[in-house]
């Protein structure tokens, strides 16, 4: 898939049940902020929504039983920062996972693998199991736009 610019038209949820929607349906996993401006993408807005729920830990192991491929991409990110030793145990079956997800970073729209996500081909490209990743979704500012 060739890359594209980041299209900055998006709906930013607000509740609990639009965010677990979006992180359940979604076929992209996106860095904490994307194009020109920073902008913050709606999957990421959902992220930290379900992030600042009590049941967190039992909304991110769900989303890894019932989302789709990018929405297990985050509750391996969500776990990763709220319950390392379930995140170590959960990320094994990711990581020769050669399912493509779309992927937003930056100004580019691309896909990668599941297992490159969690371990990036690349040195110096952040991924889950690094925590790279989790870390930036975690030291971002929330989703004000």
């Amino acid at each position: 898939m060739a890359a594209q610019a980041v299209p900055l038209t998006q709906w930013i949820p607000t509740t609990r049940a639009d965010a677990l929607d979006v992180l359940e349906t979604t076929n992209t996993f996106a860095d904490a902020a994307v194009a020109l401006g920073g902008h913050r993408p709606t999957e990421f807005c959902a992220f930290i929504i379900v992030m600042r729920q009590p049941d967190a830990v039992e909304l991110f192991r769900a989303l890894l039983h019932h989302a789709d491929k990018a929405g297990q991409l985050y509750a391996l990110s969500g776990l990763y920062l709220l319950d390392h030793d379930l995140y170590l145990k959960e990320v094994v079956r990711y990581e020769s996972d050669s399912m493509v997800v779309g992927m937003t970073s930056g100004c580019i729209l691309g896909a990668m693998k599941a297992s490159e996500v969690v371990h990036a081909p690349d040195e110096g490209h952040p991924d889950i199991a690094s925590g790279g990743y989790p870390r930036r979704f975690a030291e971002s500012k929330g989703c004000s736009q």
